[in-house]
């Protein structure tokens, strides 16, 4: 889509159709938010750069507002800021936002990024994804609405909260082809630290090691807090030396597991952190090489993801055992399948306990998914505001794990639906032989629809496509959803974006969340 024509009246219509109501604080007391970007990538994807550009950051001091409500304090950048996100490893990070904020809890900050369809910030795309020399688009999914990292913020009195938000290019950033083409899609899941109460671990792996595998991934796990399963806390790649830093983990206790292409998994137990220190692992650490097999499978709602565990045998270990997560892939939100099949090991977990940095005696473990000795795992599929799937077991003998249909709403939330109609900005016509409608939450991609009307034609005179979602969370106070969409044809060419609708789902169905998609070429 290099040389497509550029529409840079896009943000000012945008602004007319979104614009919320800003909101202010009689309080005088004050303090400091820095708010900066940091990533962890690692070797699920290689980039060059991965580009996103900043506009501006809100706060919010309630989890349930939704992006036109009263009560949000924005701030523009004083000019939009690009930021690398591919090159913000080993605990670097790009500060954005320096700003005197009324003391409060906040429970949202919302980043607002450029639009992709632009380059008036950015060329060829104010978001961009560049592998191997080339650039391809970065979708941002109703980028009007912003991106929300929901927890509990505070400004103190004179005081400055250092957050760092943590985006996961090496995962979140998904692949998929449109009309032949390969473009990537942002599905943000982030997470944040309080930049004041860190630590890290170092680990290094041996030369062997490096030559064997690739694509290395170092994780810094826990217990979930209902001790079912452990849960990835951070994690990183490889360095050129065959070490690793595991950065911006709070303190506590945690397991470290090593996984790559063509190596077995290794898991080191017990590890300390404490803050404002670096707990180093010890001498290098040798990952047998291994063989490998592949699997795909297929999700609903397509914005979700996929989880692969694999648990110790407490017989061996002599505790109480739960499913370490070994990988993680978004699926591709087109298919929902993966874009392409996923890597897991033939070969046993390699397990042995932190040694106060001496060296770390390792014992090969089969997994307790191995069935009848076939290298095997459980998946679990996950969706934001969506229950969970059960452990669904597999091995290497099967084309991967079967889930059955579209998971159910979260636990307190009523399935409602969002419907409505599409139109074209200003009337113009124009015929699109493709589409996809998206579902965002708080700038988290919920859902995906191919081609619910097609073909679609739109324009002065011409009934305006129909839409309808699937059941989707509803009832509960900040049950907004974006709707935004794609459209294209082949012949004669033709590209159009949505500016995004807004469907509110708080009491029930949506039967007019409608949207406008506006012609690009």
């Amino acid at each position: 889509m290099n040389g497509i024509k550029r529409v840079y009246w896009i943000p000012l219509l945008m602004a007319a159709l979104l614009a919320g109501c800003g909101g202010g604080s009689s309080s005088s007391s004050t303090g400091t938010a820095q708010i900066s970007l940091t990533d962890a990538p690692s070797g699920e994807e290689s980039f060059d750069n991965v580009l996103i550009t900043v506009k501006e950051v809100w706060f919010h001091k309630s989890d349930a507002a939704g992006p036109g409500e009263a009560g949000w304090l924005k701030y523009p950048l004083p000019a939009p800021r690009t930021v690398d996100l591919a090159h913000l490893t080993d605990g670097a990070v790009s500060q954005i936002l320096d700003q005197i904020l009324p003391v409060g809890n906040y429970q949202q900050v919302c980043i607002l990024l450029a639009d992709t369809n632009e380059n008036n910030y950015l060329s060829p795309y104010n978001n961009e994804v560049i592998v191997g020399g080339q650039t391809f688009p970065l979708r941002i999914l109703s980028p009007a609405h912003g991106i929300a990292l929901v927890g509990r913020f505070q400004v103190t009195d004179g005081g400055t909260l250092r957050l760092a938000i943590d985006f996961d290019i090496g995962h979140d950033v998904v692949k998929v082809t449109r009309n032949g083409e390969t473009e990537y899609i942002l599905k943000p899941r982030l997470r944040y630290f309080d930049l004041d109460n860190v630590g890290a671990i170092r680990g290094q792996v041996d030369a062997a090691t490096r030559s064997a595998g690739g694509s290395f991934v170092f994780k810094a796990e826990q217990k979930s807090a209902d001790n079912t399963r452990y849960v990835v806390k951070r994690f990183t790649g490889i360095r050129a030396d065959n070490t690793f830093l595991v950065s911006f983990l709070p303190p506590g206790t945690y397991d470290v597991l090593l996984r790559g292409r063509g190596v077995e998994t290794v898991i080191v137990r017990g590890v300390p952190v404490v803050k404002g220190t670096v707990t180093d692992l010890g001498p290098a650490i040798a990952m047998p090489a291994g063989t490998e097999f592949t699997v795909n499978t297929t999700t609903n709602p397509t914005g979700s993801w996929v989880n692969f565990h694999q648990t110790l045998d407490n017989a061996v270990t002599g505790v109480p055992e739960a499913p370490y997560e070994i990988r993680f892939r978004h699926v591709d939100p087109f298919t929902g399948s993966f874009h392409t099949p996923i890597a897991l090991s033939n070969g046993p977990i390699h397990f042995g306990k932190y040694n106060s940095g001496n060296a770390i005696s390792l014992r090969a473990i089969t997994p307790t998914e191995w069935a009848g000795g076939n290298a095997g795992f459980t998946a679990v599929a996950d969706a934001l505001l969506f229950q969970p799937t059960s452990f669904v077991p597999f091995d290497n003998t099967s084309a991967g794990p079967v889930f059955g249909g579209r998971m159910n709403v979260m636990a307190g939330a009523t399935p409602y639906t969002a419907s409505g109609t599409i139109s074209s900005v200003l009337g113009r016509s124009m015929r699109l032989d493709n589409n996809i409608l998206f579902v965002v939450h708080k700038g988290l991609l919920v859902d995906a629809y191919r081609n619910l009307n097609v073909p679609m034609q739109m324009g002065s005179g011409i009934a305006n496509a129909a839409y309808a979602t699937q059941p989707l969370p509803g009832g509960f106070p900040g049950a907004f959803y974006g709707i935004d969409g794609l459209g294209w044809s082949a012949s004669p060419p033709t590209f159009a974006v949505g500016i995004p609708g807004l469907a509110d789902l708080r009491t029930g169905n949506d039967t007019s969340a409608n949207f406008t998609m506006i012609k690009i070429f």
